[in-house]
């Protein structure tokens, strides 16, 4: 948290950087507030997820940070990752996962 209130607004390396660290781990919340950081930039923004995903901690931090992506951003994520890297959670470790029949990429499963 301490780092996030450091980081100034438009140091998108940084915050690059704090996303490929594999031993950088993030709540919702973190993540929440370093895609504000990133509005309207469309392709960082699903690099930062795409890149941390798996290291989103709490309980149900992945589904909250999908929740933040726009619709097709969202679309880009499942491009980069699939469908099944969506799903998979500490809280879903079959790897079993749900579809968001109102995404256009989830109906065509």
């Amino acid at each position: 948290e301490c780092m996030m209130r450091q980081a100034p607004d438009g140091d998108r390396e940084m915050i690059s950087q704090m996303a490929a660290s594999s031993d950088t781990f993030f709540t919702a919340d973190q993540m929440a507030a370093l895609l504000s950081l990133l509005e309207g930039n469309r392709a960082e923004r699903v690099n930062l997820v795409a890149r941390s995903m798996h290291r989103l901690v709490g309980p149900n931090a992945t589904a909250r940070v999908l929740g933040l992506l726009s619709p097709p951003e969202y679309n880009a994520l499942t491009e980069k990752v699939g469908v099944y890297a969506l799903h998979y959670t500490p809280e879903n470790p079959t790897m079993r996962y749900r579809l968001q029949l109102d995404v256009e990429t989830d109906r065509s499963v």
